[in-house]
């Protein structure tokens, strides 16, 4: 049997791994608005640390009077999750660009490299998300992130679409509502649409209208 991993007690972070997971993810979202380089680098660097802590708070026992050679997260996370250690050494190996980064040092970072480490930050916690087995969440507004009552959009896209078909002169609703499918993620060609009314008539057609 593999004895477990153990990390000092000072090492694990004091939240659980769902909120590192979320402050991560949030820290991600920020990051990707920040326009310095190099601040968006630290950010995005940052972030991925708080996804190593979540591995580090869901899979570790702490030992109080341990001391151990390993120092840093990275150290740690390779020890415990060496399927990570690939990582871990990317961004340890990458912790003094971020030191400088946070300092102000001009041109510590360029453009495409805090663009870069943002990249690989979201790709690490997609990583560490999987290996947690903890879904990610849908954002808002992304392809087939339909709601919970989806039936019933479903049918609302279905009546404009039936609307939209029966009036070819209105370019941009037609323009507006592949859009719409299109940040649904619903194919407009598999939309069926057959009013109450048009049932009525086609199960009695004798009868009252």
């Amino acid at each position: 049997m593999t004895p477990t991993a153990t990390v000092p007690a000072h090492v694990l972070p004091h939240r659980t791994s769902t909120q590192l997971l979320n402050i991560a993810r949030a820290s991600l979202a920020e990051a990707a608005d920040i326009r310095p380089p190099g601040l968006r680098y630290a950010s995005a660097h940052l972030a991925a640390l708080r996804a190593a802590a979540a591995v580090l708070a869901a899979r570790t026992p702490a030992v109080a009077n341990g001391r151990r050679h390993l120092t840093s997260v990275w150290g740690f996370l390779a020890e415990v999750a060496p399927e990570l250690s690939g990582w871990a050494g990317h961004f340890a190996d990458t912790s003094s660009t971020r030191a400088a980064a946070e300092a102000g040092i001009p041109r510590a970072v360029t453009g495409d490299e805090a663009d870069d480490m943002l990249r690989v930050a979201r790709e690490f916690l997609t990583v560490v998300e999987t290996t947690l087995g903890v879904p990610a969440p849908q954002p808002s507004g992304t392809a087939g992130a339909l709601p919970a009552d989806a039936d019933r959009l479903r049918v609302l896209l279905a009546a404009i679409d039936n609307s939209l078909r029966n009036g070819s002169y209105m370019t941009g609703g037609n323009l507006a509502f592949e859009m719409l499918c299109d940040l649904l993620g619903v194919d407009r060609d598999r939309l069926d649409f057959t009013p109450t009314w048009a049932a009525s008539l086609r199960d009695d057609p004798e009868g009252d209208r």
